[in-house]
């Protein structure tokens, strides 16, 4: 028989072995959820005995972990914007830095009257459902290429008590009618470039979905796909927001700027300083 206090030990010790950045809150986190304890209750009683299914339900979850399995995967949840989203292999786990997508995409649906919006590349639906919790009378419409994303994105958008979001099996606007417009259009394409993806942590490379991660040779096909056809999808002083990579906000708002069809070009950065949002307006 063993401790918590024994448990987490062993599985920071493995963790750390195996060269995990953060082996003692992985552990940790681990036997929370093994044990369906908050923080608080793990520590109040370190010197418990954990039945033999749990220690194997534990020993199970760090054995995942110690192969880089992501902690979101092994749960099968993430946190984003104080909400919680259903995650697995066929979505990307939302990150902080999107957070400041879906808030300068808020900022400009409350000041229209029930705008139509347009989520590019979906995945777990996390900005799709973040947009109709903030902005109920919004009109969305969220796609993605892949079914096994849409599955995941429905039962968030009802697990967060916004069923109403239109998710449609999409390659970019490919499947929208064809007189479909938007009064805002925001999209967190795969921006990773081919060289960059073989220097991803084993955590992101092994597991997260490699066509939401590449964005090809030097990132930017997707934007270039975008904004193609962007125009034509925007109704009249529309916005267009992406997220974007590092150091790549430059080059997304030159490629803006020379198409010739939008204005109001603004960069935003995120907590860490790096610019991380590009914002445009249709002219």
């Amino acid at each position: 028989m063993s401790s918590v206090r024994e448990l987490l030990s062993e599985g920071t010790k493995l963790l750390k072995e195996k060269g995990l950045n953060n082996p003692a809150k992985d552990s940790e986190l681990l036997l929370c959820f093994a044990l369906n304890l908050n923080k608080l209750d793990l520590y109040t009683n370190p010197d418990r005995i954990v039945t033999p299914d749990k220690k194997d339900l534990h020993s199970a979850y760090l054995k995942r972990r110690a192969a880089f399995e992501p902690i979101s995967y092994i749960t099968g949840h993430k946190e984003f914007m104080n909400s919680v989203f259903l995650v697995n292999r066929n979505v990307l786990i939302p990150r902080p830095e999107t957070e400041h997508l879906v808030e300068q995409a808020v900022t400009l649906a409350k000041e229209l009257n029930s705008p139509k919006i347009l989520d590019l590349g979906t995945g777990s639906g996390c900005i799709a459902v973040c947009l109709k919790k903030s902005v109920r009378e919004a009109d969305i419409t969220a796609v993605d290429i892949s079914e096994a994303a849409l599955m995941t994105a429905r039962k968030n958008a009802k697990g967060n008590g916004v069923p109403r979001i239109r998710f449609l099996r999409s390659d970019l606007f490919d499947s929208l009618g064809s007189d479909e417009a938007f009064n805002i259009i925001v999209s967190n394409p795969p921006y990773v470039t081919n060289e960059e993806y073989e220097s991803l942590l084993p955590e992101t490379r092994l597991f997260e979905p490699e066509n939401a991660l590449r964005g090809g040779g030097d990132g930017l096909d997707f934007y270039r796909k975008i904004l193609f056809e962007a125009p034509s999808r925007l109704l009249p002083e529309g916005h267009i927001l992406f997220e974007v990579g590092y150091r790549q906000a430059g080059q997304v708002s030159d490629m803006i700027e020379s198409s010739g069809k939008f204005g109001g070009i603004k960069v935003v950065r995120d907590l860490a300083y790096v610019e991380r949002v590009v914002i445009a307006r249709k002219i």
